[in-house]
């Protein structure tokens, strides 16, 4: 399954409709024409047709030529008004296909698919990211916001860009955002740690506004302003300062545990670790009656998730509820 990338529509501009029109009527009125000014040369309208075609846009095969003194008139005044209109319609096409295609590369193009992912800010880990989710087996189109990119990365041709800060309505409105499922919220390089948290916060409240039912995820480098990211509505927090720590004290105490950790979060990775949803016939079961049987099944189930709270190696004699979510190793 493939990441789709948003395609320009290159029909949306109003003078490429309008001379769309003309050409199609000049073809039909002057086919039509044709056929009763000469119906022994040109025997069927469709014949008539066909001829106008080639003429307008003069390409001149000569399998039917106007032989009469009126026929040649009419060709006379196609010739002027379709050749015309025939090479300024593929000199404007072309022209308007640079232009959206320019307009794409900078991020000015609106985007019009409905359940994607948008990404707020770039920087190597949201490049990592992106290569992750196109490596995955994940099918939804992505949106990159960010204010610091003049042109869309070459690297990244199935994402569409959006330039601009994503505190700002038109700018969401740009990603249409409204019909986006996922947002993920990346600290800003460019700032210190405080400003950048405030910025994220920024963010929540702005993405949440918009679309209060989408699923934030939002870094955050500062302990202290968790809590903050929680109140202004996101739904998973990244405390990248924990991360780092936890990785860096555990490499300290135990050799090779960075590497343990990549392979267990790498989900390209075969051995690697999954949330999943409470299958219905294990509501009311014991947590290590769990354990046993997903174990025939090579599942490894290490914790629960209940009421948002992380539970690893849960007491044997808890009882599986509805609502709860399993930590699989597999």
């Amino acid at each position: 399954m493939k990441v789709f990338r948003n395609q320009p529509i290159y029909f949306k501009s109003y003078t490429l409709f309008k001379i769309t029109v003309i050409l199609l009527s000049l073809i039909a009125i002057f086919g039509t024409i044709i056929h009763y000014a000469e119906p022994f040369t040109f025997p069927t309208v469709w014949d008539g047709m066909w001829w106008s075609i080639v003429t307008t846009f003069t390409v001149g095969y000569g399998d039917y030529v106007p032989l009469s003194p009126v026929g040649r008139f009419f060709a006379v005044i196609l010739i002027l008004l379709g050749t015309g209109f025939g090479s300024y319609y593929m000199i404007s096409f072309t022209a308007q296909t640079f232009r959206n295609q320019d307009a794409d590369f900078r991020g000015a193009l609106t985007f019009s698919k409905k359940n994607h992912i948008v990404i707020v800010g770039w920087n190597e880990r949201v490049k990592n990211v992106i290569n992750q989710l196109h490596a995955s087996s994940i099918s939804t189109h992505i949106v990159l916001i960010d204010e610091s990119l003049e042109l869309l990365p070459p690297e990244l041709g199935k994402v569409h860009f959006v330039k601009g800060s994503a505190s700002n309505d038109s700018v969401l409105e740009k990603a249409n955002f409204k019909f986006a499922n996922t947002i993920l919220i990346t600290a800003d390089q460019n700032k210190n740690e405080q400003e950048a948290d405030m910025q994220t916060i920024l963010t929540i409240i702005a993405a949440k506004g918009v679309n209060q039912s989408i699923h934030c995820i939002a870094e955050i480098l500062t302990k202290n302003q968790v809590i903050n990211a929680y109140r202004a509505g996101a739904n998973e927090i990244i405390e990248a300062h924990l991360l780092t720590s936890f990785v860096m004290s555990g490499s300290i105490m135990h050799k090779g545990y960075s590497d343990v950790v990549l392979k267990l979060t790498n989900q390209l990775e075969s051995f690697t670790v999954k949330i999943l949803n409470v299958d219905q016939k294990m509501i009311g079961k014991f947590y290590y009656d769990i354990v046993i049987e997903e174990l025939d099944n090579d599942k490894m189930i290490i914790g629960i998730i209940r009421d948002k709270q992380t539970i690893i190696k849960p007491d044997k004699s808890i009882q599986i509820a509805k609502d709860d979510f399993l930590i699989l190793l597999n």
